[in-house]
Formats: C-alpha cells, sequence, structure tokens
C-alpha cells in the first residue's frame, strides 16, 4: 500500500463505501466513489487503482488502462496497477503491452503467482509455447489456497497447448487443418498462423497452407506476408483459379490495382463462374472509366444476383446514364442485402432529385408518385411516401395493384387496419392475384388474427400448389402457432420446391427444435448459417448442440453469437454454464457477471450463478443469487432444494425448514429416495431449532 497520509479523511472513507459497493457487485457505484476519492487526493494511487477495479469489472478495459496508468504515474512500481493494466492488455489482445506489465510484476515480486498465469496466458496467444509452459508450471508451483480455483484453466490451457505441435505432440496434417480453422473462427488469427506455419515446417510445399495462410494475414492485415504466401502458393500449383482472385485482392488492398485487374483476368479466364473476380474486375474498371466495368458487373450478377457490390456499381452506371428506374431497382435490392454500404445514400439523393423534378413534370401520371414514394420509404420519410400513394391511387383508385401497393406501404409502418383495408379492395377489383391474398394474410398475423391469416395462405396455395415461397409462409405461420410437425411438412415442400435461402432452414430448425428433433434442428441451423450469418442464429445453434450434449460444438457458435453481439446476455449466461461444466470457473463467473449487468432482471444469469457458487461452497453467495433467481422465476423448483442445503450449511436451520419443506411441496416428480433424503434433512432441522 502507498502512503496513506496522502489522503484526508473524505477520501478514505469514499474508498471505503466504494469497496462495499464492489463486494455487493454494484460496480457502477463503486466507480462512483472511487472516482470521488481520485479527484479528493489526485496524488494518491489507491483512489486510481480501486477505480481501475471497478472499470474493469464494468468489461471497460481501455478505461481501465489510463487509470492504471495515472497510478504508475504515481507509482511506478506499484505492483497490483501493473498486474492489473497486464489484465486488460490482455483482455483487448494487446500481448506485448501484457507481456510487459505482467514481466515488470514478476521483477518486483517473483512470488507473484497470478503474474505467471498471465503471462503464461499471453505467451499462448504469442505462439510461444514452451515459454506459455514455464509459465503455467511456475503459478502451480507457487499457487496458494486463494488461487486453487483458477488451477482447472490453467490446466485447461496447458492441455490446449500440449495439443499444439511445436510442443511436440504428433496429430495429423488433417487434425492441424481443422485445428487451424477453429481458430480462424475463433478469432485467433495469430494461432491459426502458427499452426500453418507447423503444417508448412511439415510440408514445406503445402500450397493449401501457404494459400490459408495467405488469408489469415490478410485478414489482419498484414499484406505483407499474405503476399509473400500467396506468390509462393502460386509458384508451386499456377493451376488454381482461386490463387489468383486473392492475389488480386491482396494487390487491390495495397494498392496496385493494374496488378489486381491482371490477377482477375488470370482467374476468369482458368475458371469463368468466380462472381468475386467478375464483380471486382468490374469494380476496377468503373473506376478507371464509367460503362467499361458494365459487361463484367452483368456477368457477376448472372452468377450471383445478389451480389451487393455489383448492384451497387451498377446502379450507379444507370444513374449516370439517366436509367432512374433501373437504377433504384438495384439501389433497393443492394440496400435489402447490405443496408450499411456507404454508396447506399448518395445514390439515392440523386435519385431523389430526379423524380422530385418528375413529379413537377409529370403531375397527372400515377407511376411517377409511386417511383417517389418507393425513395421516400427507403430513407424513412414514410408519412411523404404515404402522401405520394394517396395521390397515386386517387389519380387511377380503381387500379388493384395501387391499392396493392399503398397496403404494403401501410403494412410497413404497422398501420394494419389500413393495410386490411386497402389488401381487401384490391382482391375485390382481382382476386386471381395470390400476392393479395398472402399480404392479407400478413396483415391479418399483425392483427392477432392467425386462424384467418391461415385461411388466406390456404386458399393461395390452393391456387397455387407449386409456389414454394406459399408453403414457406404456412411453414412459418405454422410454427409460430406451435403447429410444429405442420410446419416441418410445409417447409420441407418449400425445400423440395426450390426454396433455399436462409429462412426456410431456420424456421425449420426452429420446428425441428420444437419437437426435440435435435439433430435436425443442428443441421439446419448449420444450414441457415451457410447462408446467412446472424447472431441470432449463431445462439440457436449453440443452444441446440448444448441440449445435445455437444459443448464443443455449442462453444465455437456462442463464442460467434458474443463476438457479433458482445452484449448478448442469454449466450454469455449459456457460455458461462458451459465453462461451469468444464471446470473453467473463472471463465463461467466472468460470463454470469457480466450476463447480470447487462440483463439485472432475466433469471438464467443468477440461477447459473448461483449453482456456481453451490458448488464451491460459498453458501451466503449461492443463497442470495437463489433468492434473487427465485423472485423472477418461483417454479424454478431445484432452486429450493439449492437454497435448504445451502441454509443447512451455515446452521440457519429455521430456513433450510422452510426452503426444503417448499421442495418438496412444489415437486411432483421426486424419487422416494430423494423425498426419503429431503424429509430426514427436514427433520433434523426441526429437531435444531
Amino acid at each position: 500500500m502507498g502512503n496513506q497520509s496522502t489522503f484526508n479523511l473524505t477520501a478514505l472513507e469514499c474508498i471505503d463505501l466504494g469497496v462495499e459497493h464492489a463486494n455487493a457487485n454494484d460496480f457502477e457505484g463503486a466507480r462512483a466513489y472511487f472516482e470521488a476519492a481520485v479527484e479528493i487526493a489526485p496524488e494518491a494511487v489507491e483512489g486510481y487503482s480501486n477505480l481501475g477495479s471497478a472499470l474493469q469489472a464494468l468489461n471497460k478495459h481501455e478505461g481501465a488502462i489510463d487509470v492504471y496508468t495515472q497510478a504508475l504515474g504515481i507509482d511506478p512500481n506499484h505492483i497490483i496497477s501493473l498486474y492489473c493494466r497486464a489484465v486488460s492488455f490482455s483482455y483487448l489482445g494487446e500481448w506485448e503491452e501484457a507481456e510487459r506489465d505482467y514481466s515488470q510484476v514478476l521483477q518486483l515480486d517473483p512470488g507473484f503467482a497470478r503474474a505467471y498465469m498471465g503471462r503464461g496466458y499471453v505467451w499462448k496467444h504469442l505462439g510461444e509455447y514452451d515459454l506459455a509452459l514455464q509459465n503455467l508450471d511456475d503459478f502451480l508451483d507457487k499457487t496458494g489456497v486463494e488461487d486453487a480455483m483458477l488451477v482447472p484453466q490453467v490446466m485447461q490451457w496447458k492441455e490446449e497447448i500440449q495439443n499444439i505441435p511445436q510442443v511436440g505432440k504428433n496429430i495429423s496434417l488433417d487434425d492441424l487443418f481443422d485445428q487451424a480453422m477453429r481458430e480462424v473462427e475463433a478469432g485467433n488469427g495469430t494461432t491459426a498462423i502458427s499452426i500453418y506455419s507447423e503444417i508448412l515446417d511439415r510440408e514445406p510445399a503445402s500450397v493449401e497452407a501457404l494459400a490459408n495462410r495467405a488469408n489469415v494475414y490478410a485478414a489482419i492485415s498484414d499484406f505483407r506476408m499474405a503476399l509473400i504466401d500467396i506468390r509462393q502458393a502460386i509458384e508451386l500449383d499456377s493451376s488454381i483459379p482461386i490463387l489468383y482472385f486473392n492475389r488480386g485482392n491482396i494487390y487491390q488492398d495495397l494498392g496496385e490495382i493494374t496488378k489486381a485487374k491482371a490477377d482477375y483476368q488470370q482467374a476468369i479466364e482458368m475458371d469463368p463462374e468466380i462472381v468475386g473476380a467478375w464483380a471486382q474486375l468490374g469494380k476496377l474498371k468503373e473506376i478507371q472509366g464509367p460503362g467499361s466495368g458494365l459487361n463484367d458487373l452483368e456477368r457477376a450478377l448472372e452468377l450471383d444476383p445478389y451480389h451487393a457490390e455489383s448492384l451497387l456499381i451498377r446502379s450507379r452506371y444507370h444513374v449516370n446514364h439517366q436509367q432512374y428506374s433501373l437504377g433504384l431497382n438495384d439501389l433497393i435490392l443492394a440496400a435489402d442485402i447490405d443496408p450499411e454500404a456507404p454508396e447506399i445514400f448518395d445514390l439515392l439523393d440523386e435519385i431523389m432529385s430526379h423524380y422530385d423534378e418528375q413529379v413537377r413534370q409529370k403531375p397527372s401520371d400515377p407511376f411517377v408518385y409511386i417511383s417517389r414514394a418507393k425513395v421516400f420509404h427507403r430513407i424513412g420519410r414514410d408519412q411523404d411516401a404515404l402522401t405520394d400513394w394517396n395521390y397515386a391511387v386517387k389519380l387511377d383508385s380503381d387500379n388493384p395493384l395501387l391499392l396493392h401497393g399503398r397496403g404494403n406501404l401501410y403494412l410497413d409502418t404497422e398501420q394494419f387496419m389500413h393495410a386490411l383495408d386497402d389488401f381487401d379492395k384490391a382482391i375485390e377489383l382481382d382476386d386471381q392475384n395470390m400476392d393479395f391474398f398472402l399480404d392479407r394474410a400478413s396483415a391479418l398475423i399483425s392483427l392477432g388474427r392467425p386462424d384467418q391469416a391461415m385461411e388466406n395462405i390456404d386458399h393461395a396455395i390452393s391456387m397455387a400448389p407449386d409456389k414454394s415461397s406459399y408453403h414457406l409462409f404456412r411453414g412459418t405461420l405454422n410454427r409460430m402457432r406451435a403447429f410444429y410437425g405442420e410446419a416441418i411438412k410445409d417447409l420441407t415442400q418449400a425445400i423440395h420446391l426450390g426454396e433455399n435461402g436462409s429462412q426456410v432452414y431456420f424456421e425449420r430448425g426452429m420446428s425441428y427444435l420444437g419437437t426435440s428433433q435435435l439433430e435436425e434442428a443442428a443441421e439446419d441451423f448449420e444450414q441457415t448459417l451457410m447462408r446467412e450469418e446472424s447472431a441470432e442464429v449463431r445462439y440457436d445453434c449453440g443452444l441446440t448442440y448444448l441440449y445435445l450434449g455437444k459443448f464443443e460444438e455449442a462453444l465455437l457458435h456462442l463464442d460467434r453469437a458474443i463476438e457479433l453481439i458482445p452484449d448478448y446476455a442469454d449466450a454469455l449466461a449459456d457460455r458461462g454454464w458451459i465453462y461451469l461444466r468444464q471446470g473453467k470457473i473463472e471463465q463461467a463467473l466472468d460470463d454470469f457477471n457480466y450476463a447480470i449487468q447487462i440483463q439485472p432482471d432475466a433469471f438464467g444469469p443468477w440461477a447459473f450463478r448461483s449453482e456456481l457458487y453451490f458448488l464451491q461452497e460459498a453458501w451466503g453467495e449461492a443463497i442470495m443469487d437463489v433468492s434473487r433467481a427465485l423472485l423472477r422465476d418461483p417454479e424454478w423448483i431445484p432452486g429450493y432444494k439449492m437454497k435448504g442445503i445451502a441454509y443447512f450449511q451455515i446452521q440457519k436451520y429455521r430456513e433450510a425448514h422452510n426452503a426444503l419443506h417448499q421442495y418438496l411441496h412444489k415437486n411432483r416428480e421426486i424419487s422416494p429416495e430423494e423425498e426419503a433424503e429431503i424429509k430426514e434433512m427436514i427433520l433434523a432441522c426441526g429437531n435444531a431449532i
């Protein structure tokens, strides 16, 4: 500790209050008190050190690093600040900085066991596996009782390292490739590069390893190393077209456009169906001369009609040539595929200016208003869009297509009764257009009338039984109504008829999940992810593997879901549950704490963390968390048993008696053996009261 005389009494009180809040897991409250302490006594290192700890608990590691750096400006040898800053550097993947701080800690205190553990973790990520193992062994040699719960994590890391070939475990090349791919999917680029390097040590002429390592180097923006690898791969085998495409991408990232174009052309000559090569070649030609890349873009879109970048480049071409309707069509489709593309808004402004002029020139043409309405809707000006649709309908009130179009705008803007009125009128004018019935079904679903919606879908399917999208719609509605068997039939039929997008596999996967056909559900979620990735589907897939007891597969998907949405509380809680089963106590606790911080009203994280505390025999913490979980779900029957046992262990027999009695009362499926055991414990409580 530093010299406490530098504190005045108020600063000390702030720190004490902050510690009390931190001990109660109120880290925001703790942070406020520690910030006050720092303001009162800016020369005292303890205020900064405690503030850094609160920021770490709030997962604000960049802020924690700044605070610990301030502490070290006061006392460069403050061990706790050095150690904690190293921890935050590790969380951010700043391995060299973390290693520097851990090493300084160990120079100051060679017996600091956790610093060996942290430095071992850093060396593991830097690919220095011998050093990593030595540091982890040093931790195991020096650890005391207070660090015992960290031992399973260290043993897990040692096992992972021993499976990496640099430390001598002999595994096949196929296994190494699989391991490298898992590291890539987990975002561990440096580890993947180390594994590919080991493959190349064994088999220097492996084109696949060189190409894959080049891709990883490119992904971490080390284009120089990527270029070295891809050139060597091409020297070894110049007959693989994708290698030229990949090298073209690297040249483009390096700004060497002429070389990039040459490689894309070479890839196309060798394999005319490489969509990306056509698209990138067209893009580069368009940059150099408008219109010169159009044929290449058309070819890319023939091969893949939903290639967003090609659509946007072609939209720009059409706008430049005053073909605004064609440009708008491409733009809308591209925006549906990639709504974050920066080119979208510039193109919209130009197209809007054109339609404003068209309205001035053709005030009696309803389709001019419709075109402008589509642009308004795309940029979120829905009231302006509705004004234009109303005027178009006024100009041609007996046109069912106009009524149907306005109905869809009402549907998009959640004005469901207005949408239903327009769809009804459109069907009165034309009862042969099945899309009118399907959109009316959508409005009825939104109005909470699923039976009437189903009648409309059934009618559409009776008129067009081979329309795959109709079966997809009905299958989706059946899944929403929990008619899972019927949903599976319709969705399977939709696939049979040619529906092949992500939605049909997702809906069928959810339906299989509803019927507890877990293997089938997992397969369909994997199919969904092959077509379109989202955090939600990653979570559903991970949860399915968890139910199947396939924890490693579950972790891959949950990790990715959390990577996509770092504040995904459900995914954090379930990942923590798996870590708990694997004995990774610290990682489980981190996930539970963060999930509770994000979503304090959720049941799961409290229940899972209570189980962790129960297994650790931290009875007081277990009781608090079980109580919080039961407040959120009073029908969580195992909680009453855990609560009763925990109270029994701390000799609060009246509370134990009440909780165990509730467990017996609520548990309708208790075995005779367990019932006898609980009754015996209740009797013991009664005797002790």
